[in-house]
């Protein structure tokens, strides 16, 4: 694996799955991080914060979306130049919004 972000939704749910393949008698190795490594107490401990971080990005990033969509909203309709020509007159993106 060389992606963490790609593994698992969650922390919860990226350190199930490494129990998971404990309990099958496998570890885990990342392809991109020689440190990770799941047999060792060091790599349990890095799964367990590079999972954490990992989780906390995308909540950023999903909160961050929100915000921009929140913000687009209320900042009312966009406005646009024709593309029939260089200077036309400004298009509504939302027509029929006021």
């Amino acid at each position: 694996m060389t992606k963490l972000d790609r593994l698992g939704r969650s922390t919860r749910e990226l350190l199930d799955l490494i129990d998971r393949i404990s309990k099958a008698g496998a570890v885990f190795r990342s392809l991109g991080d020689p440190l990770w490594d799941t047999s060792s107490p060091q790599g349990r401990l890095l799964s367990t914060l590079l999972a954490a971080i990992a989780e906390f990005e995308r909540e950023l990033i999903r909160q961050r979306t929100g915000e921009g969509r929140t913000a687009r909203l209320f900042a009312g309709p966009l406005r646009i130049w024709q593309s029939s020509g260089p200077r036309g007159p400004p298009v509504d993106c939302w027509p029929g919004f006021t």
